[in-house]
């Protein structure tokens, strides 16, 4: 009973928190790097302390990994199908969004959402109703933090 009076307890002087995203921005940015990450398959079988037989098995998905540079930096995105089309060192202009958090009169950036490229406007539109529906699905509107 203790715990749920001081859980309530923080939940009241916490407070809730919701998220926001801004308008679509724009800016240019420059492919430094195209980095392919080929699927991978691995198992092993060994002996604990307690002479019990082991084994591990472990799978790692194929990566399509794109990094940007921008004005504020680099950053990394993993999209297949852009991956498949970029060339390093050419420049081309991004479209995101900036997620904040808010609680009450605080706003406070915590993610970018990078929908795709303006070049590409046929691969970032799915892109960005998947990215809305997940983002719905996958977060609370009140938490503790």
């Amino acid at each position: 009973m203790k715990s749920l009076v001081a859980g309530l307890i923080i939940l009241l002087c916490t407070g809730c928190y919701q998220h926001e995203a801004s308008e679509i921005l724009e800016e240019k940015v420059v492919i430094r790097d195209l980095v392919f990450t080929p699927s991978q398959h691995g198992s092993s079988i060994g002996v604990d302390l307690d002479l019990n037989l082991t084994f591990s098995d472990i799978t790692i998905q194929e990566k399509y990994t794109i990094v940007f540079e921008c004005l504020h930096g680099s950053f990394i995105v993993e999209r297949p199908d852009l991956w498949k089309v970029l060339r390093e060192d050419s420049t081309y202009t991004v479209c995101y969004k900036e997620i904040y958090s808010v609680d009450g009169t605080n706003k406070v950036l915590i993610n970018y959402d990078c929908i795709g490229l303006k070049e590409f406007p046929n691969m970032w539109e799915d892109k960005y109703r998947d990215f809305w529906k997940e983002f719905e699905e996958n977060h609370t509107k009140c938490a503790i933090r």
